[in-house]
């Protein structure tokens, strides 16, 4: 499998058209055509549908299904590419979604760039299954997530909990204290938050009809409620929540059957842990405890 192959793929991923594929990785559009030709033929598999007439390009299931795959091919196609640099500066990688890393961890960062200046930081946003598969391989030394799964090797430890808040446009019609049965699931914005949060979501929104949206990124749910229709409603954690009521046009209500505090995990492997992740837990439970609304567990 050729880097090149995967690199036109995710161009058209991520541009949609073949045209715009092959500009941004300066090639042309037949020479784009037949890396994608290549590739699908190693496979086995359609990865693109390919329809006369069609301009944007849409992926098969199997398309779909190859994106996490040959983004971790490039990876770890750049970590072998960045040796050289990693024998000179140690690398500490973590991930988590991107509430963590915005709201939370990064007072963390800064601190722990200060004691280690000359560590370099590799941060990554994953799903939490992906987290935990990464932990386990080794290309990734620690993470923040909101699912406790059992892997083997790997220690999980809850770290800070947190409530989450129903937030919904001020002209939304909803009143000051909301009930289940007042929302519609195809008006709401879902995140997948914590495996608790998702299973109370499935008990009292789910089987009548598919959220509107779901996005895992904190930042787009919040453009997509002050965007879109003026009914949609979604919940966020407390660590968010300033982010949100910021905006003028936005409230919180108080919900009658609250969802359960969202939990956030540290997991890394079981064997000694290195002088970064013990630096890290020690600056994390300082940051924790400064933070109003957060209820440290570590």
């Amino acid at each position: 499998m050729r880097y090149s192959d995967i690199e036109a793929f995710l161009a058209v991923v991520k541009y949609k058209t073949l045209t715009k594929a092959a500009e941004s990785i300066h090639i042309s559009q037949p020479a784009l055509s037949k890396r994608i030709l290549q590739l699908e033929t190693e496979l086995g598999e359609q990865l693109i549908s390919r329809r006369k007439g069609q301009r944007s390009i849409d992926l098969t299931e199997k398309g779909i299904a190859f994106v996490p795959l040959a983004n971790r091919f490039m990876a770890v196609w750049n970590d072998i590419k960045n040796l050289d640099s990693q024998d000179s500066y140690p690398s500490f990688r973590i991930a988590s979604s991107d509430g963590p890393h915005l709201y939370i961890l990064q007072k963390v960062y800064n601190s722990l760039m200060s004691i280690y200046p000359n560590l370099t930081l590799k941060l990554r946003t994953f799903s939490y299954k992906e987290c935990y598969q990464r932990i386990a391989n080794g290309t990734l030394d620690l993470a923040l997530v909101g699912a406790n799964f059992y892997f083997d090797k790997i220690t999980s430890v809850p770290v800070y909990s947190e409530k989450m808040h129903f937030i919904c446009r001020k002209d939304s019609g909803y009143p000051s204290f909301v009930e289940p049965g007042m929302l519609d699931a195809s008006n709401a914005i879902y995140s997948s938050y914590s495996t608790e949060y998702n299973m109370w979501f499935s008990h009292w929104f789910c089987g009548k009809c598919d959220p509107y949206i779901e996005s895992d990124l904190i930042l787009q749910v919040k453009e997509f409620l002050l965007n879109s229709k003026k009914n949609m409603w979604t919940f966020v954690p407390t660590s968010a929540l300033d982010v949100f009521l910021k905006e003028p046009n936005l409230s919180m209500k108080e919900f009658s059957h609250e969802p359960p505090e969202r939990i956030i995990y540290l997991i890394n492997k079981i064997e000694e842990p290195s002088e970064y992740i013990s630096a890290f837990k020690s600056i994390l439970k300082t940051v924790i405890q400064d933070i109003e609304g957060i209820k440290l567990l570590l």
